[in-house]
């Protein structure tokens, strides 16, 4: 008896134990460690959120806030995975700026050069308003789609 073929598009099935492969084989590259799939969903869930969340760290901020400040507020409740790289907050944050998302402040600081800290604008928080309802219908879809899974 021949075994089923399996489509190489998809996940390979879980052995008869259910437990996942160490290894998952990759349809373009051979072979791909598991954990190189994990960071890769990881990523991509964390691109569809950091603009969400990093709008609306600022908007939480009582006083203009700079980007190391956000960067480890976001940090801090993040999970594994999830962390929130300088190169990847800046370009967020200047593209924010020139969306007229936030806007920006030289704060003088007593231990170095001034920080350029940011503050949410009117737009800014209708716009963080639509993300967060946009994300309650996503999150629906999501946990509707998943169900109770095992």
């Amino acid at each position: 008896m021949e075994p089923a073929s399996h489509d190489p598009t998809q996940p390979p099935p879980l052995p008869a134990g259910g437990e996942p492969p160490a290894i998952l084989t990759s349809p373009t590259t051979g072979t791909v460690a598991a954990s190189t799939l994990d960071e890769k969903v990881a990523r991509d869930v964390g691109v569809g959120v950091i603009w969400l969340v990093v709008l609306a760290a600022i908007a939480r901020s009582p006083e203009p806030i700079h980007g190391y400040e956000i960067a480890r507020t976001l940090s801090q409740g993040a999970p594994e995975g999830f962390a929130v790289k300088h190169g990847t907050l800046y370009p967020i944050l200047r593209t924010m700026e020139t969306e007229s998302l936030v806007s920006s402040t030289l704060v003088p600081s007593t231990e170095g050069p001034a920080r350029k800290c940011f503050r949410i604008t009117d737009l800014g928080r209708r716009t963080l308003a639509a993300w967060i309802e946009s994300w309650k219908r996503t999150q629906a879809w999501v946990a509707g789609t998943i169900g109770a899974w095992p």
